[in-house]
């Protein structure tokens, strides 16, 4: 056995500790990746809900005209007055039309933008699927050489 591998009594420590949560992911694995699917299929679903109902409600010609429509001079109010009513009223109504299509505006943007995410997340779920199999392949193989390497080195020590 050459002297250069000989470890240390705090390099086993990190070499078992570091074995043991390789093989702590890998047995978790298939739960963290359950889980974590089941959260992106909720929030796949989550922004295809936000994003069709801003984009219905931008879409949809929702009519202020009824509305605004002008309705005649009252008897006993000056037009003046009435007239200035009108234009407030008129305001309000353009006022809280229009805030409401900026936050379906605001609504249509972050659901695209989760749904963006979303995807992207997917993509990456995907293309580490089978990571823990990987894994616990790895632990197991560096579990038996790292026993191999502790009863070899305990052989030869004086």
């Amino acid at each position: 056995m050459d002297k250069n591998f000989i470890l240390s009594p705090e390099e086993h420590n990190i070499a078992e500790k570091y074995l043991t949560k390789l093989e702590h992911s890998a047995a978790s694995g298939k739960r963290k990746r359950s889980m974590l699917l089941f959260l992106l299929i909720f929030t796949f679903a989550y922004s295809i809900y936000l994003v069709s109902f801003a984009f219905k409600g931008l879409i949809c010609d929702t009519s202020i005209t009824e509305q605004l429509k002008r309705s005649e001079v009252p008897d006993g109010v000056l037009t003046k007055y009435w007239f200035v009513g009108e234009v407030r009223r008129t305001g309000s109504v353009l006022e809280l039309y229009y805030r409401k299509r900026s936050l379906e505006t605001i609504d249509c943007v972050l659901g695209i933008l989760l749904l963006t995410f979303t995807i992207c997340a997917g993509i990456f779920l995907c293309n580490h699927w089978n990571d823990y199999r990987r894994d616990a392949l790895i632990a197991k193989i560096l579990r038996a050489k790292y026993n191999d390497f502790k009863l070899t080195t305990k052989s030869h020590s004086p």
